[in-house]
């Protein structure tokens, strides 16, 4: 054991504040490529619409969405909300995203744009996972505290809502 120490302690006195520096950096490079990586799957795993199946609130679980169709439509960089009723037309709203998905849990920022000069109005703070064709969302109010957990909840004045999609098939 002595020994081991020995050679351990060697080691460490061999090394240049120089060589240190270098491999942290070289961790660190090796970090922010697998950061890459890992968003760029999930960019393109999201790719394309999702329908709302499910949602969550104040732990309350519901599929009923009283003929309302709710889609989120990712594309390489914003997410489009269509909200589809029976007799009514609504507009759709733009965002823009991102994807932080090497984060325990992932997280996404949407940010809302306004409809005509294109310029942030608001961020909604979030987290997200992907199960497959199944994508869960726990989003809370407006620029508030992001969610920690998967699940719809009040935790003081912060009301998360989980959302639950499926992959259009369409």
């Amino acid at each position: 054991m002595k020994r081991a120490l020995g050679v351990i302690v060697s080691l460490l006195l061999t090394i240049t504040p120089g060589d240190l520096s270098n491999v942290v950096a070289d961790i660190s490079g090796q970090e922010a490529l697998q950061d890459i990586k890992t968003q760029q799957c999930d960019k393109e795993s999201l790719q394309g619409a999702w329908c709302l199946v499910s949602t969550e609130i104040d732990g309350e679980t519901s599929s009923e969405l009283d003929g309302v169709i709710i889609k989120y439509v990712f594309s390489e960089k914003e997410v489009t909300l269509k909200f589809c009723a029976a007799g009514r037309d609504e507009p759709d709203d733009l965002l823009r995203y991102v994807l932080r998905p090497t984060r325990n849990p992932k997280e996404i920022d949407f940010v809302v744009l306004h409809p005509v000069t294109q310029e942030e109005v608001y961020k909604i703070l979030a987290i997200y996972k992907l199960e497959g064709k199944r994508l869960t969302i726990v989003q809370g109010n407006v620029e508030n505290d992001r969610p920690t957990a998967f699940k719809g909840t009040t935790i003081g004045d912060t009301s998360f809502q989980l959302w639950v999609f499926e992959k259009d098939s369409q």
